[in-house]
């Protein structure tokens, strides 16, 4: 009999054992279940239109004008979480405004006009870049790195450096003048990022469209690699945006099948 009692008082402690250890895996897989349900934080970024040079980026100028909406406020967290970048249109003067959030810092940078502006955030949260337009969508487009610190922001402007790396001016019907520069990626974390020099798609221009793209070191602003048109969309597909995706291969192949006859004085 006692051992009759052992065995039952076994088999009773072996069964709420059992209880708890299904109560336990089924509480882990709810666990798991809720951590998989994305946040705002997680799917902000998915539900805005994202760049036409970069799909690192978020469109600002494409989500703040949202057809037959008045302007909308775009936000787009860091990938920690710890920074949030807001972006406004400012009608008063006529630009667009980013408002940076850093615990219970708070900065801001405008943006000249702000056609075509597109922003991303590195992937340790340490600086975004901002691509924009001061003119139209053709150009002339700007890129500046922002890495924000506890202290301010801390601006570097590509356009200089990028359009020396370019190596000559884009000549168009009014004249020679600078590319557009546009950031297509960080590559590794907020110290080196690839930009392109694009000709500005206008048919006036020699070449129109085409682009060429730079390895930048940051912040030292040094130019580590280069690649013509060709080796970029090979090398870096996945992260070029429509506009440089579309650009034309014909003109890297065969440039003088690309000249505007206007831009050549030949008659001597």
């Amino acid at each position: 009999m006692e051992t009759m009692g052992c065995r039952q008082k076994a088999v009773g402690s072996g069964r709420k054992d059992l209880r708890r250890s299904k109560l336990a895996i089924s509480w882990v897989w709810i666990i798991s279940l809720l951590l998989l349900i994305p946040t705002e934080s997680t799917y902000a970024d998915e539900t805005l239109k994202l760049g036409v040079f970069s799909l690192q980026a978020t469109a600002l100028w494409e989500n703040i004008w949202v057809h037959g909406k008045p302007p909308s406020t775009v936000t787009v967290p860091s990938p920690d979480g710890k920074k949030i970048i807001t972006a406004v249109f400012d009608e008063k003067t006529d630009r667009v405004l980013l408002k940076i959030t850093f615990g219970a810092k708070r900065f801001t940078a405008d943006v000249d006009g702000g056609v075509g502006s597109e922003i991303a955030w590195s992937p340790d949260s340490q600086a975004f870049f901002l691509t924009w337009s001061s003119e139209g969508q053709s150009g002339e487009f700007h890129t500046r790195i922002y890495y924000v610190t506890r202290l301010g922001l801390k601006m570097i402007d590509l356009n200089p450096l990028v359009n020396r790396a370019f190596g000559h001016s884009v000549l168009c019907e009014g004249g020679p003048g600078p590319a557009n520069v546009a950031a297509i990626a960080w590559l590794e974390g907020s110290r080196r990022i690839l930009v392109a020099a694009e000709v500005p798609p206008l048919t006036i221009c020699d070449s129109y469209g085409i682009f060429k793209a730079f390895e930048v070191s940051v912040p030292d602003s040094i130019v580590i690699k280069h690649y013509d048109q060709l080796a970029a969309k090979k090398e870096f597909w996945s992260y070029l945006g429509p506009r440089l995706r579309e650009a034309p291969d014909r003109c890297i192949t065969d440039p003088e099948s690309c000249e505007v006859p206007n831009n050549h004085d030949r008659s001597n």
